[in-house]
């Protein structure tokens, strides 16, 4: 073990009528009585550690301003003159650090003269020097301690930052020490410090939904009221269920956090208690940004899912959702009624399911209603209906028969889903508008404000179509769609098309129109997908962000997508 010593050193006092250092007594820094008369201030603490804490100082780093690296002014030794610093050393060496004081003090310079603003430097320099003092014992452990003494008015404050930066490297904190002259006692003020620890720790519970700080501060202490115990407890559940993010343990644990926190709130002014009282001072940032889920009801998800993306927690907002909207849209909110049979024996599958899912969340995810291969096939045919048009502009002649308003409900009843025909619709009169007029496809630019449907050829037409002659453009735009897959379309994925089947063959009954569920649907698939952490590019295009120049993360993409998603639900409800 290690002991290590921060102090900034103060100038000895001199009575200036006789010649002589002040002295002070402290009747706490030693159990001999010869022993407690000190002669610098910052003696007493050093005294302090090694006799009473026996833990004398390995190391002293202290601040050395210019005053006391002089002289004492009118004050010799022998008749020799000795400077602040040097009397410090005197002092302590022979019967707490040995005759090797010159390897123990470690000085970093101070100007006094300079702004309070210019300290940074100081302090940086110093936390690192005691860093790598720490680097160097590597195979003992080093505990800090701090005389928070001596030295100049601003002096605390710089020597707290030192400590709370060697501490959040990993140094264990000591003594913090404080002489005091008037009542004539060295005081450990670590209370006062181990205060940071609570107020950081409230604020790692609020941006990061960890407790473990908090429980730290409190752990082993006896002023601890129960109502605070159960918060305490309470804000652990619910910082587990966060990590776990199952909607269940979710739910359970904010209900949890809502009593606690009510019952804790209760007590005010009922309870007389320094660690309660301290806890309550905590309250105000805490119902800052928990405000939310304290106040509506612990199955409001969309309100818990929207907390989570303010707050950051992406892939908590990722599961929950994927875990919350089938129950929201079935059961919670019941904007989707379920043909009994079809309930009934997808309930019988959750009874039987290992992983304890929730019998909507299978519904949506893992039924697997008899017939819905048809749905596939008919999008076979769709596509192929598709290539038919384009072979047809080719040649100058017309398709649209088959894809007019009248066939769009005919062919939504077959099972396309209503996106896709609209798509592919636009997408054939925007291809005979270039058959028709080729000048149009003069460059990129005029396509993009001249036809109906632009994502299409950013998607299909490869860029290089756009440098060659006009007059090849349109047919090298038309032979860009020949190969299209009913497969691999944008946006329709099995889940969506099975669902789809299951609503236009009346097992699932809707409460408002298909047209404004569907795209819920699908949005919530995507994100599932995007839970499980696949295809994020093909998923996710880039973009520029609104408020910069760069390009979106794709964390910013997944809060936008699923934000859009909540206001899409919101409007349903």
């Amino acid at each position: 073990m290690k002991n290590i010593l921060l102090l900034f050193l103060s100038d000895v006092k001199v009575d200036k009528n006789t010649g002589i250092v002040s002295t002070a007594t402290y009747s706490n820094i030693s159990k001999n009585e010869d022993e407690r008369t000190t002669e610098t201030t910052n003696e007493s603490a050093v005294r302090y550690l090694a006799k009473i804490k026996n833990a004398p100082p390995d190391k002293i780093f202290y601040f050395a301003s210019k005053t006391v690296k002089a002289p004492i002014k009118n004050f010799t030794v022998d008749g020799k003159e000795i400077s602040h610093v040097k009397y410090f050393e005197n002092r302590i060496k022979n019967d707490i650090v040995g005759n090797d004081i010159e390897k123990v003090m470690e000085p970093c310079e101070f100007d006094e003269d300079a702004a309070m603003s210019k300290t940074m430097d100081t302090v940086i320099e110093m936390a690192s020097k005691i860093q790598a003092y720490v680097e160097t014992e590597k195979n003992d452990k080093v505990t800090l301690h701090v005389d928070m003494t001596g030295g100049m008015r601003h002096a605390s404050l710089m020597m707290l930052v030192i400590t709370r930066l060697i501490q959040y490297s990993g140094v264990k904190i000591g003594y913090i020490l404080y002489s005091n002259f008037h009542r004539g006692i060295v005081e450990e003020s670590n209370d006062i410090y181990n205060l940071f620890d609570l107020i950081s720790g409230a604020e790692e519970f609020v941006r990061f939904g960890s407790v473990e700080a908090i429980q730290s501060y409190f752990e082993g202490k006896k002023d601890v009221p129960g109502v605070l115990k159960n918060l305490l407890d309470a804000m652990k559940k619910f910082a587990d269920a966060i990590k776990i993010s199952r909607r269940m343990e979710f739910q359970k644990a904010l209900e949890g956090l809502q009593t606690a926190y009510k019952k804790f709130n209760e007590e005010a002014g009922n309870i007389s208690s320094l660690n309660y009282n301290l806890m309550q001072q905590m309250k105000s940032r805490i119902i800052q940004e928990y405000s939310t889920l304290l106040t509506n009801k612990a199955d409001d998800y969309i309100s818990i899912i929207d907390w989570c993306l303010a707050h950051g927690y992406i892939q908590q907002s990722l599961t929950l959702y994927t875990e919350c909207l089938p129950y929201m849209l079935i059961t919670k909110n019941a904007v989707i009624d379920v043909e009994e049979n079809l309930k009934n024996a997808v309930i019988n599958q959750a009874e039987k399911d290992r992983m304890n899912r929730e019998w909507e969340y299978l519904l949506l995810n893992e039924s697997d209603p008899e017939g819905y291969p048809t749905i596939f096939e008919t999008y076979r045919n769709f596509i192929n209906q598709v290539k038919s048009a384009i072979v047809l502009i080719k040649s100058n002649q017309p398709y649209i028969d088959d894809f007019n308003d009248d066939k769009r409900e005919d062919w939504i009843s077959q099972g396309i889903i209503f996106w896709d025909f609209d798509e592919f619709k636009n997408l054939l009169q925007d291809l005979q508008t270039l058959k028709s007029v080729p000048n149009l496809a003069a460059d990129s630019d005029t396509v993009a404000e001249n036809l109906t449907t632009l994502y299409s050829f950013w998607n299909f037409i490869p860029k290089d179509i756009f440098a060659k002659p006009v007059a090849e453009r349109v047919d090298e735009i038309l032979n860009a769609f020949a190969p299209i897959n009913p497969d691999n379309l944008r946006k329709t994925n099995s889940n969506t098309l099975i669902t789809h089947y299951m609503i236009i063959n009346n097992m699932l009954k809707l409460k408002v129109d298909e047209e404004k569920i569907l795209p819920i649907i699908e949005r919530y698939f995507i994100i599932k997908v995007e839970r499980n952490d696949i295809a994020h590019a093909r998923l996710m295009p880039k973009e520029k962000s609104s408020d910069s120049n760069l390009e979106k993360t794709h964390a910013e993409f997944l809060k936008d997508y699923m934000q859009q998603g909540l206001d899409e639900y919101s409007e349903i409800i």
